[in-house]
């Protein structure tokens, strides 16, 4: 684990033995739930308090208002409704353990919520844009990102601990070893993104004691915030209106595959063990949006 700017030995302490309990038990992105309770024990130091048994509802409240005043360190811009919920639930993780782990005696209240916007349906992009977007991923790197996200519909997490070992590529199909909820899965690879996984593993990885799928130009493994950037620049640097337009992330490539699957046939089932979902309700969400695009095209062709 990385060094600690804090000043508390007692938040340092248990914030490293949260580390290693949340690293275990394999949820999402371990990294992120950590960085989160850093924040807020480094807020909590701010008022002047460093002690975990100080911490009282009170502080909750003010946190949780601090969390909906704060800007995004690189847009200046509010923390997303997700955000804010994902650094709520790190918080009351955290206080889970300390209870568990007797640091603390009873939990300082009720972790606030937060009234949340309705969210906003993923975009969906064509085959045009996504061909597109092959055509401008000048770094292999990139083309490799794309085939994990859309190709075989993989969540970033997943992405960033593949590993060379995963592809198996004459018989057409990578592993997942940790996906959501520590669940694995094999997933098939189509014919048409094989040739890059191909060429991307005759090149040797820079550093060769690194099984890591997607390395950095220094030979460690690309971070889960690289893997996000990298995507971002490739948007930036397309031209197309279309694309232009929409309010795309990594994982809207993983809900395209979905519809798109849909739209060529694909039963339900198939597309739920294919993107790993753990109950078909979520897989019917894809469904749902299917069908309510096909309402709004053949509305436009009346």
């Amino acid at each position: 684990m990385k060094s600690i700017k804090l000043t508390s030995e007692e938040f340092t302490n248990w914030l490293c033995d949260f580390s290693n309990y949340i690293h275990t038990i394999g949820y999402g992105n371990p990294n992120s739930y950590v960085k989160n309770v850093q924040d807020f024990l480094m807020y909590l130091e701010s008022i002047s308090i460093i002690s975990l048994r100080s911490i009282s509802q009170t502080h909750l409240l003010f946190y949780r208002q601090y969390l909906i005043n704060r800007k995004h360190h690189l847009k200046q811009t509010p923390l997303a409704d997700s955000s804010i919920r994902h650094h709520l639930i790190s918080i009351k993780l955290f206080l889970d353990f300390l209870l568990d782990s007797r640091a603390i005696t009873r939990l300082p209240g009720h972790l606030p919520s937060v009234n949340f916007a309705t969210k906003t349906p993923r975009e969906v992009l064509s085959i045009k844009e996504i061909h597109y977007l092959f055509r401008i991923a000048k770094d292999i790197r990139d083309k490799i990102i794309l085939c994990c996200a859309y190709g075989c519909g993989l969540r970033r997490n997943e992405i960033f601990l593949l590993n060379r070992t995963d592809l198996h590529l004459t018989q057409s199909y990578l592993s997942v070893t940790l996906g959501k909820g520590n669940k694995s899965r094999l997933v098939p690879i189509a014919n048409a993104i094989l040739p890059y996984f191909k060429k991307y593993l005759r090149t040797p990885p820079l550093n060769e004691s690194n099984q890591a799928l997607l390395q950095s130009r220094k030979g460690v493994r690309l971070s889960y915030g690289q893997i996000y950037v990298r995507f971002m620049n490739l948007l930036k640097r397309a031209n197309l209106p279309e694309i232009k337009q929409k309010h795309l992330t990594l994982h809207c490539l993983r809900h395209t595959i979905a519809v798109h699957l849909m739209d060529q046939g694909a039963g339900i089932e198939f597309v739920k063990d294919f993107l790993g979902h753990q109950s078909i309700d979520t897989t019917q969400l894809y469904a749902i949006h299917r069908k309510r695009r096909k309402q709004i095209e053949r509305a436009f062709r009346c």
